[in-house]
């Protein structure tokens, strides 16, 4: 029943993905680049009374690495993911998807205008590398947003990978270092408003953890550039290529195309 409800959730989505190159299988909306080394997935999360929980974008290159879920699954582990009810509704913008008296119908056009405003704009990229990881940039940041600044549940590792592949150290560098920015203002929060935390040591450290590597990432990069990094790039590369190519093995560009058409 639930995957039914979900094919015709994507209905409403999929006009405008598709000219993309998104797709559909395995209960969700693809976008497989093989030029541009990245995998994108919209996929909605349902209530168990078969409402809309949620609009989630999931996205990764293949310095990520891509790989498998679990041992046992088909699915993808991708890097990163932007909620968009949860934005929406944190950024004080509206409470979409909340009442669960709505129809599906109902959801859907409750969401639509924020889909439209936060998700459509940035995925409408191209097949190269330098548009995913401005796009994956993008959501980033609005997810940091979500969590008033806190820079939770984001993987900056994988778009700073995919500019030193285009050998674009400097892009990572400004990457690692705005990032850094957020793991600092983390730590400092939490030291000056322990008593909302629950274990506030544990997490001061973790952000300090996470700036002092973002820094010495920095570092490393500066005085040696590229010349460490090389095997590690492309031994991510090869492990996302073999891994994306056994799961979209019936979604060539060219089935794409029919599927869409």
């Amino acid at each position: 029943m639930f995957s039914s409800k979900k094919k015709y959730i994507y209905s409403y989505f999929f006009p405008k993905l598709s000219k993309y190159g998104f797709f559909n299988c395995f209960d969700a909306l693809w976008k497989y680049s093989q030029n541009g080394q990245y995998v994108i997935k919209l996929s909605t999360e349902l209530t168990r009374y078969g409402t809309i929980n949620e609009i989630i974008i999931e996205f990764g290159s293949f310095y990520t690495p891509i790989k498998y879920e679990s041992e046992c699954s088909k699915n993808l582990a991708l890097a990163n993911r932007f909620c968009l009810a949860y934005f929406v509704r944190n950024v004080d913008l509206g409470y979409p998807l909340l009442n669960l008296h709505l129809s599906l119908e109902e959801q859907i056009d409750s969401i639509m205008p924020y889909f439209d405003r936060f998700i459509y704009p940035y995925i409408q990229i191209g097949d190269n590398l330098t548009d995913y990881i401005s796009m994956a940039e993008q959501f980033i940041d609005m997810q940091i947003t979500a969590f008033q600044g806190f820079p939770r549940g984001i993987e900056i590792d994988e778009i700073v990978y995919s500019n030193l592949s285009l050998n674009n150290v400097s892009e990572a560098v400004r990457l690692l270092s705005k990032y850094a920015l957020r793991y600092k203002y983390a730590e400092k929060y939490i030291q000056h408003n322990s008593d909302s935390f629950y274990k506030p040591t544990i997490e001061i450290d973790f952000w300090k953890g996470k700036y002092d590597s973002a820094m010495a990432f920095i570092e490393m990069l500066k005085s040696d550039n590229l010349s460490s990094f090389q095997e590690l790039l492309l031994s991510r590369e090869k492990q996302s290529q073999e891994v994306c190519s056994t799961v979209f093995a019936n979604f060539t560009f060219d089935n794409i195309q029919k599927k869409n058409t």
